[in-house]
């Protein structure tokens, strides 16, 4: 999600959630996707709209 990185480029891939849940969010699967170990460590508890503040420019946007 962040970087662009999938597994066949050999990314580590955790489960994320858009809305962290220390922020409310759920494990519902509207609230999943995956993203590499080092962006999702990055990003933190930060909610959707401070994902691209916190990462910058550098943010991919996929549809979901």
């Amino acid at each position: 999600f962040y970087c662009g990185r999938t597994k066949k480029d050999g990314a580590d891939l955790t489960l994320d959630h858009f809305v962290a849940r220390a922020l409310g969010g759920t494990n519902e699967e509207f609230n999943l996707f995956t993203a590499c170990r080092s962006c999702n460590s990055r990003k933190g508890k930060a909610g959707p709209g401070d994902i691209y503040r916190k990462m910058g420019a550098g943010v991919r946007k996929f549809g979901v």
